[in-house]
């Protein structure tokens, strides 16, 4: 369920191009949103007043735009010439009212805040000049630029937009008729492309981020026909023909390395393909890198949709790579809802193509994510596993399970914001809460914020479950409670609201209320609070579990370690 997203705009000049682009790009993005923005040039009033609309709208997310012609306004021109000391004060001063602004917007609002970096003009009075004076206008900026990041690197709220290298990469950005007489600091023709840069931010927070890659073989991760010209034919490595597709695979190998998933389509003999990708030199996605594959001769939609079962995604969390126009058009025709990105005909722009992608983007990166990768590989063993399993519970008992729950650790906020984020599957309410949310309630007495760990002898999962809890007298009432996918069919849900139960026994309430709200995709959640004993006497979507006289009843082969930092 994606939750409708406040958006607020503060800007030094003329923003409503920008605005509307928002709008229009939220409109084909299926998000529903809202956008304040704020008086032309209001910033500073709108930011420091507590009583402003920016405040009373509780915006999600605010983008501050700030242009260096405005915010050093005439300075800029004196700049060449002024002395050292006044170029340094000016610069100390304008570093703190940067630093007084954000701190205030952050001090007055729970909101994530963007906020844009300083283009740089590229000619000074001094022409080749510019760089032999002491803290010339270019370097000043590129100076507070660097500062600003620095000092916001471990804030989790506040992020630092690279507008500059967005106007670098970007043809007649800046329009001086426009800035003239409109005061406008980028031409409304490019403002699109700027609204798609700030969905970078915007879709990890209703959930919209991709999970996986799912890429072709030939002519994708390798140049040429593997069936046709062999493993020595096809073009891969440090050679004119092979360094696209290997530079490519690096790529792909450091975006694994982050925690996206990665998966394989291909028509192909599948012996042939294993050949490359097992013993091929300069293969740098090896197996351990594939979460899954479909190597056949079959419909590669068809394909798509055994791939996301097998991974137990969405097929809204996948992208597809394949150089064959005609299958791009299939996949769009028959699951619009996978990404599936437009290569380009020219090998040499597959980089450059994959690496503008804005699709994988995390408004946080935990410990979860960057193991990701190798708990795939362990997930690949553990499916072996069950096929060779006698029974369900000879499986579950092989696995070695064990699980450990944080209640109330501080450490555990920006991991379950996280899952909070993005669960679907198993998750009874589908309620979104920012990291800022979860932080108010680990600081309220009368609420509790549950973190499960999970491992197994393949391997840890990490934080992969999460639940709130409000202390409503003597009735504990699930707000929230979810499961990663990855770790479902395991019973470790059971042993999650069996610990939850024990502790609202211990602490003598009577009750435990919850709440079941279905959406198009937690249906695997629905039957879950019948099966702990849990009753409805409405719609099925109220529950209550009578405590007197009962018990946690964990499953037997799951074991419960003490939590540890």
């Amino acid at each position: 369920m994606a939750r409708p997203i406040n958006i607020a705009l503060l800007a030094s000049g003329t923003a409503a191009p920008i605005a509307d682009a928002v709008l229009s790009r939220a409109r084909e993005e299926g998000i529903e949103v809202t956008v304040y923005l704020a008086p032309y040039n209001q910033y500073r009033q709108v930011i420091y007043d507590e009583g402003s609309e920016i405040y009373r709208g509780k915006p999600h997310i605010i983008f501050l735009a700030l242009d260096y012609r405005a915010f050093f306004e005439d300075v800029r021109f004196e700049w060449s010439y002024l002395p050292l000391t006044d170029k340094e004060r000016i610069f100390n001063e304008k570093k703190a009212e940067l630093s007084a602004l954000i701190s205030a917007c952050a001090d007055r609002t729970d909101s994530k805040i963007v906020v844009h970096d300083f283009d740089v003009p590229a000619n000074s009075p001094l022409g080749i000049l510019e760089h032999k004076q002491p803290l010339g206008f270019s370097e000043m900026l590129e100076e507070l630029n660097r500062q600003l990041k620095q000092e916001w690197r471990e804030s989790a709220q506040v992020f630092v937009f690279g507008f500059r290298s967005f106007i670098a990469h970007v043809k007649r950005a800046f329009d001086h008729k426009l800035y003239y007489l409109a005061d406008m600091y980028i031409s409304p023709q490019v403002a699109p492309l700027l609204a798609e840069a700030y969905f970078a931010y915007i879709r990890p927070l209703v959930a919209k981020s991709r999970k996986c890659l799912v890429v072709d073989l030939d002519n994708v991760l390798w140049g040429g026909v593997v069936g046709e010209e062999g493993k020595d034919g096809i073009a891969l490595g440090p050679t004119v023909r092979g360094r696209p597709f290997f530079e490519l695979q690096k790529y792909l190998f450091a975006l694994w390395k982050r925690g996206v998933m990665l998966a394989v389509n291909s028509a192909n003999n599948e012996g042939d393909a294993l050949d490359v990708i097992r013993t091929h030199p300069y293969m740098v996605l090896r197996e351990p890198q594939f979460a899954a594959s479909r190597i056949n001769w079959d419909n590669k939609a068809e394909n798509m949709k055994a791939l996301a079962t097998e991974l137990g995604i969405g097929l809204d969390s996948m992208v597809f790579l394949d150089d064959d126009p005609a299958v791009r058009h299939l996949m769009r025709t028959m699951l619009p809802e996978v990404y599936t990105v437009e290569l380009p005909r020219d090998v040499a722009l597959y980089l450059s193509t994959v690496e503008s992608l804005r699709i994988f983007d995390a408004l946080q990166l935990t410990s979860e994510d960057l193991s990701r990768s190798e708990s795939y590989a362990a997930e690949k063993s553990r499916r072996r596993l069950a096929s060779a399993a006698v029974s369900l519970e000879d499986f579950h008992a092989s696995l070695g399970l064990s699980i450990s729950i944080a209640t109330n650790e501080d450490e555990t906020a920006t991991r379950v914001a996280q899952l909070l984020s993005k669960t679907n599957q198993f998750n009874l309410t589908t309620r979104r809460y920012s990291e800022e949310e979860v932080r108010a309630f680990l600081a309220d007495s009368t609420k509790q914020v549950y973190a499960l760990r999970a491992a197994d002898r393949f391997g840890d999962y990490g934080i992969t479950g999460a639940a709130l809890v409000e202390k409503r007298g003597h009735t504990w009432h699930l707000d929230t409670f979810l499961l990663s996918c990855r770790i479902l069919g395991k019973k470790i849900e059971h042993a999650f609201i069996a610990h939850i139960i024990e502790d609202a026994l211990r602490a003598g309430a009577t009750a435990v209320t919850g709440e079941f709200t279905p959406t198009e995709k937690n249906m695997p959640a629905a039957g879950f609070l019948a099966s702990v004993g849990f009753s409805s006497s409405d719609d099925n979507r109220a529950w209550r579990l009578e405590l007197t006289g009962r018990k946690g009843n964990k499953p037997h082969w799951i074991t419960t370690l003490p939590w540890k930092s």
